[in-house]
């Protein structure tokens, strides 16, 4: 009986938890425009600790990711491998560390 009320409030912490993403552009995007378009992209992980006031990874510079070229996009989110890496703390309630992936997508 235990086991199966362990895989149920693991299944519904799986399922009420949503990936959570902030997008923002630099100037207009084409519509056609695709990373496949020769264009790099960088991924990377953020890091915030103690319920996301204390923020440990450098900012996000731009330029030096973009290798002086313009950005032209930049996605912050919260993936599934993030939220599967913070499982743990969030059945103990405890929100020490918050990773998030940034992406960057350069001209």
């Amino acid at each position: 009986m235990l086991v199966k009320k362990t895989k149920l409030l693991i299944l519904l912490t799986i399922l009420i938890s949503g990936c959570v993403s902030m997008h923002f552009d630099n100037g207009s995007i084409a519509n056609n425009s695709s990373v496949s378009d020769n264009k790099e992209t960088i991924e990377k992980w953020h890091h915030n600790f103690w319920f996301d006031a204390w923020e440990v990874s450098d900012s996000v510079n731009l330029s030096k990711h973009c290798n002086n070229s313009e950005w032209e996009s930049v996605k912050t989110e919260i993936s599934f491998l993030n939220a599967l890496s913070r499982f743990p703390q969030e059945i103990l309630k405890l929100p020490i560390w918050s990773p998030k992936t940034v992406k960057i997508l350069c001209k």
